[in-house]
């Protein structure tokens, strides 16, 4: 979702567990990977949702790019709601260029 909440269709979005910190930053992301993919893109209402193959718990990372946009993460822990968080891109200033 952008800036002023419109949901962005297509955007590439790559999960990572995060199984190692240091200073209370993520230090190791594995690769998560569902149906032998580990690219997954929003529907054309711009959602995503949750791998089912994620553990019920655990610490994971999404990264969000979209053309035009800044690359987005954000962390959550799965037992908390087990849903996918939102992600909010902000606009590139390059691609305004």
């Amino acid at each position: 979702m952008t800036e002023d909440d419109r949901p962005i269709a297509g955007a590439l979005v790559h999960i990572r567990r995060v199984t190692e910190f240091a200073n209370g930053r993520p230090a190791q992301n594995d690769v998560v990977q569902a149906k032998g993919r580990s690219v997954f893109r929003t529907n054309a209402s711009g959602d995503f949702v949750t791998p089912i193959c994620l553990d019920r718990e655990g610490t994971f990372a999404a990264f969000v790019q979209a053309n035009g946009y800044e690359n987005g993460r954000t962390d959550w822990v799965r037992g908390s709601d087990g849903n996918f968080p939102s992600v909010v891109l902000k606009p590139d200033p390059r691609a305004a260029r």
